[in-house]
């Protein structure tokens, strides 16, 4: 064989070998690899067949949290509803009057706060008579029937099924209205509620078995429809959770509508939702203005004709406007609004709110014990 020829092969036969011993070694870490994966593979699978075999319900955890969310939601429930309560009791309300003793007590409720609205105008009468509302001819201060006209000034009989609820809503009128006037309101205008006892005209219609049904049907409705509480969750309305809702109009200073706010938010039992509050205040700005205006140009032309008298030099009139009519003015002449809120003329204001109420909760077990005693005294007797 040529030298040649064997050098050549020699080369050869050791870039095969360079090659076959690279190849081995990527066959080593491949086969390395490959174990580690099927070592990861393995804990995988038997990390899922533990979670599979383990009964993930109920969870410990979860479990606690659950429970204790049902806890504090429930404290809260049972909070509400003893405020609610609350409401009933402050409110002092008789449901079991009959329609004769509500009336009586509804015609003296009614003359005891006009008694009190008259009172107060009285006082001021002269100094704020035309913010006060209107006035009847004789002079004499005009009443208000707090929404109880048909029972109070037309003598109308209540039914009996209203009066538990008319007995509701005539407590809590009376409750504001009071408070109203312990703050320093002036004059209740105007005040309505859920008018649900009115009654509708209907046409007669002939004594058929037809309309004796349809009747019939109708009464029911009505009959559930004043049932139910308007606006209040079903799951409240099974606690017996009622919401009426009011709107009272009355003239009163700032300080007396900020008194009664705070009042009703942090030291009454009540729950109140205020709804709206509407504030208008009477003062015709533009005839105030041209009132100031007037004064203005009336002491200026005094001032003047002093100085023409004395033989003093007389500067000519400035043009007629604000800057040079009331420059030198005192701020008393050139203030056309009330400084003081507290002591400004009275506001028109118009307050709507709810009152929530719910019946106190029956206590079986004081009512079993009653009889137990009861029997053990006659036994004993």
């Amino acid at each position: 064989m040529d030298p040649n020829q064997k050098k050549i092969l020699g080369i050869i036969g050791a870039v095969f070998g360079v090659i076959v011993v690279a190849l081995a070694v990527l066959l080593f870490r491949q086969c390395s690899a490959t174990e580690e994966a099927a070592a990861g593979r393995d804990e995988a699978s038997q990390s899922l067949e533990n979670c599979y075999r383990v009964n993930p319900y109920p969870n410990t955890a979860n479990l606690k949290i659950r429970q204790a969310d049902a806890k504090a939601y429930a404290d809260w429930a049972d909070r509400a509803l003893a405020t609610l309560t609350k409401s009933a009791n402050v409110l002092k309300f008789r449901a079991d009057e009959t329609p004769s003793q509500f009336l009586d007590r509804l015609n003296s409720g009614v003359r005891r706060l006009n008694g009190r609205q008259q009172a107060e105008q009285l006082a001021l009468y002269g100094i704020n008579a035309a913010t006060l509302g209107k006035r009847s001819e004789g002079g004499e201060a005009a009443v208000t029937d707090y929404s109880f006209g048909r029972y109070v000034t037309q003598g109308e009989m209540p039914a009996a099924a209203n009066v538990p609820r008319l007995a509701e809503q005539f407590a809590a009128i009376d409750f504001v209205c009071t408070l109203l006037y312990d703050k320093g309101a002036l004059y209740i205008s105007d005040v309505t509620r859920e008018a649900f006892d009115e009654v509708k005209q209907e046409e007669p219609a002939k004594n058929t078995r037809a309309n004796r049904r349809r009747r019939n049907a109708r009464e029911d409705e009505k009959a559930k429809a004043a049932a139910a509480a308007p606006g209040v969750p079903e799951l409240l309305v099974k606690d017996g959770v009622r919401r009426e809702i009011y709107t009272i109009r009355f003239q009163a200073r700032y300080r007396t509508l900020v008194d009664v706010l705070n009042t009703l938010a942090t030291t009454t039992d009540v729950f109140f939702v205020i709804d709206d509050i509407s504030v208008t205040s009477p003062m015709d700005i533009r005839a105030r203005v041209a009132d100031r205006v007037k004064k203005r140009e009336a002491a200026l032309r005094t001032a003047r004709m002093r100085a023409e008298r004395r033989g003093e030099k007389v500067e000519a009139e400035q043009p007629d406007t604000n800057e040079g009519l009331f420059a030198g003015a005192t701020p008393a002449e050139r203030l056309v609004s009330d400084p003081d809120p507290e002591r400004s003329s009275p506001l028109d204001i118009t307050l709507k709110f709810e009152i929530w109420t719910a019946p106190a909760p029956e206590v079986p077990e004081a009512a079993s014990a009653a009889p137990e005693a009861a029997e053990g005294t006659q036994e004993g007797v």
